[in-house]
């Protein structure tokens, strides 16, 4: 389902960017869907930055063990060693409880 957005935000990107204007134009019906909760989506992108996707996979298995519905409650009641013990760096860490 397209969000009611998008076409407000098509045009304001091509008014800005004349390169993303001719990829939109030649991709006129595409657009983006959500893939899932965005707190979800965002602490995974944090888990996987800069690491091999098997060994981010295997980090996020083990961080929905500790945080099963992955809900910013849920992080929050992790303290940060428990959160390290799943794979995170000190970084990641930090990151993935500021955005919780």
């Amino acid at each position: 389902m397209r969000p009611d957005y998008w076409s407000r935000a098509k045009r304001s990107l091509a008014q800005r960017d004349p390169t993303l204007a001719t990829i939109m134009r030649a991709h006129a019906g595409v657009f983006l869907v959500r893939r899932g909760a965005p707190f979800m989506t965002l602490a995974r992108a944090i888990v996987g930055q800069q690491i091999s996707v098997q060994a981010a996979q295997s980090v996020w298995e083990r961080l929905l063990a500790a945080a099963p519905a992955m809900t910013p409650s849920q992080i929050l009641a992790l303290d940060r060693k428990r959160l390290r013990a799943c794979g995170l760096s000190a970084r990641k860490t930090e990151y993935i409880a500021d955005l919780a």
